[in-house]
């Protein structure tokens, strides 16, 4: 049931953007997108996890004189 809460948010969030740049598509063809979404998303979340300023950098660039 979470899942479906959050598919039409997905959704309505998809059909949102799409209304603001003008954007028309059938509602089955913005449901189809859906699940891609949601996995980008899920991956956007795991990237933001990750402690990356707390790392030193692995390569330090210098410029050329």
């Amino acid at each position: 049931m979470r899942d479906e809460h959050a598919a039409d948010r997905v959704l309505e969030m998809v059909e949102s953007v799409a209304h603001l740049r003008g954007y028309q598509f059938s509602p089955q063809r913005l449901a189809a997108v859906v699940p891609e979404v949601q996995r980008l998303q899920e991956l956007v979340q795991r990237l933001r996890a990750l402690p990356i300023d707390d790392e030193f950098p692995a390569v330090q660039f210098t410029p050329r004189e």
